[in-house]
């Protein structure tokens, strides 16, 4: 907005003086003119500087909508741009849209992108599969051998049967079997599949991971005969020794008494809740008999090992 003064002086015999007469100017902001041509691209890739390049007449900044990095999945993508000049007094911001022209192409959707095998036993064999889908809209070359090792890790346990075509077409997918045969290496095991392609963002990456373990329960015993005992009065107690010949601490989730007379039997165990490797515990039980006659139970041991639970056979007569 500007303010302009006119003034006028009489000319001639004209008895009058000058006068000065204010009025006011508004100038309205002007308009950036933005230029943009972005560059194709190949579906299923991400936007970058050669689509995000649009320009203007007058210096600035440009705010992109989507922005860089974003994938294009669709071959309408729209992109838009917002700029805000330097000199916001004299210029105004402006927007642009423009459609990207996107080539066909394939894009490649691996599910899932993680497997984790959990924690498995020695010498066993787990499988899990991945599913590769074409979202394209051409061909999607797959390369690899139908059967190797996935490496990408610290583990050569992951075996990988590519039952994938050479080509898959628009809209198909196809399965990668991936076996984790459990050796003896007892921390945590990955490696990294990697899907060979001529999708945008090749290769396609998918982290496995596994835990391998190895506790192995041994008993002293496996079974305890308490013999003769008065009804109502408390044996000396017999031990079991629980050892774990592993490789891998035996997690030890309960002791019980169960079976025909299990209240007549009394457990105390000193066992910890894990058991390391090559360490043993002890297990004492009591009979108590409640009745003269042949009292019977079982001691049940809940653990981490293969073969769980472990038991004691426990006898004794009243009298």
């Amino acid at each position: 907005m500007y303010t302009l003064n006119a003034s006028y002086a009489a000319q001639g015999n004209f008895n009058a003086s000058s006068t000065l007469a204010p009025t006011t100017l508004t100038v309205s902001q002007a308009t950036p003119v933005i230029t943009w041509s972005p560059a194709p691209l190949p579906l299923g890739s991400m936007l970058s500087a050669s689509q995000l390049d649009a320009t203007a007449n007058v210096p600035g900044m440009f705010a992109y909508t989507p922005s860089a990095g974003t994938v294009v999945s669709t071959t309408g993508q729209m992109v838009s741009v917002l700029f805000t000049p330097a000199d916001t007094s004299d210029y105004t911001t402006a927007t642009k849209s423009v459609s990207l022209t996107v080539t066909p192409g394939p894009v490649a959707l691996v599910s899932p992108s993680m497997i984790n095998f959990g924690t498995v036993y020695l010498g066993s064999i787990t499988t899990r599969n991945v599913t590769l889908t074409n979202t394209g809209n051409a061909a999607m070359t797959v390369t690899g051998p139908f059967l190797s090792l996935v490496k990408g890790g610290n583990s050569n346990e992951f075996v990988e049967v590519n039952q994938c075509p050479k080509s898959l077409a628009a809209g198909k997918n196809c399965t990668m079997t991936i076996a984790f045969v459990a050796g003896p290496f007892y921390s945590p095991q990955n490696a990294v599949l990697s899907i060979m392609d001529n999708a945008p963002g090749n290769p396609q990456s998918v982290a496995l991971t596994a835990m391998v373990i190895n506790p192995q329960a041994m008993l002293s015993t496996s079974s305890l005969n308490f013999g003769t005992q008065k009804m109502g009065m408390t044996s000396s107690t017999k031990p079991v020794t629980l050892k774990n010949t592993g490789a891998t601490a035996l997690t030890i989730q309960g002791v019980t008494v169960a079976g025909a007379d299990p209240g007549d039997f009394l457990p105390s165990s000193a066992c910890p809740s894990s058991l390391g490797a090559g360490l043993s515990c002890t297990i004492e039980v009591a009979f108590k008999p409640s009745s003269k006659t042949s009292r019977s139970a079982t001691l049940t041991i809940k653990d981490n090992a293969l073969n769980s639970p472990q038991t004691v056979a426990l006898s004794g007569k009243g009298n």
